[in-house]
């Protein structure tokens, strides 16, 4: 019985996870269309859009392939 337990706990842990991660992907993308509004804006400058967006795209895309990695467990 606790090893049913101890299954159910871990398949628990790497929903929650995998939910955690979707909500930053989805938060990293709002954040690119919001520098690129603020660089269309003239709020940032060009080189810093694309170093923020950058790092932006690199978590996000890291994220995405965490999230395909766990939902194939």
């Amino acid at each position: 019985m606790q090893k049913r337990e101890s299954i159910d706990y871990k398949i628990r842990g790497t929903y929650a996870s995998l939910r955690k991660s979707e909500k930053k992907v989805a938060d990293y993308s709002k954040g690119i269309r919001e520098l690129y509004m603020d660089k269309v804006k003239g709020l940032i400058s060009e080189s810093d859009y694309v170093e923020m967006s950058k790092d932006f795209t690199t978590d996000r895309d890291r994220l995405e392939c965490v999230i395909t990695d766990g939902q194939k467990q």
